[in-house]
């Protein structure tokens, strides 16, 4: 099992040219384009045909709402791919949140790559989507669905590319 029981490193200062450099900012405007929140043009960013739903003050629309937590989760871990050990990391931080929510306790994982498995799910915890709890990591109720969905649709992206 993963320990979380130390604190999130500071993240390193980055050098980057674009916001897209930067694995949390481009797996969110990857997720808005694809499902029409926002349209991109080669200069701007203009609001996409479903922006409405979710510039209101409250949004109703709950299945929307899954449908860009999935979308995030999908596309920020196809782009860890690109990653040093890439695609056997993001397979591994995969099983490691079915195996949440299926809430079977397997120890059978391989050390090594527990590093990378922490830094996606740190991410995950900065951005809400997961909350550690006595150093284990916890997906709340609500949002498992959104997360297994997403976690699975990545998975099978990935087997489709080998």
């Amino acid at each position: 099992a993963l320990d979380l029981s130390n604190p999130a490193p500071s993240a390193p200062r980055l050098q980057v040219q674009s916001a897209k450099d930067i694995g949390e900012l481009r797996a969110w405007w990857a997720t808005l384009e694809a499902h029409a929140v926002i349209e991109l043009t080669s200069t701007r960013v203009l609001p996409g045909p479903l922006s409405e739903v979710f510039a209101a003050s409250q949004v109703d629309d709950l299945e929307a709402v899954e449908m860009l937590v999935v979308g995030f989760i999908r596309e920020y871990l196809l782009g860890e791919t690109d990653q040093y050990f890439g695609f056997i990391a993001v397979e591994h931080t995969i099983e490691q949140l079915l195996a949440l929510v299926s809430d079977k306790k397997d120890s059978s994982h391989e050390v090594p790559l527990e590093p990378f498995s922490v830094r996606h799910f740190r991410s995950f915890e900065s951005m809400g989507l997961l909350q550690i709890r006595e150093s284990q990591p916890f997906i709340p109720e609500p949002i498992r669905p959104a997360m297994v969905l997403g976690a699975m649709l990545t998975l099978a992206d990935l087997e489709l590319a080998e």
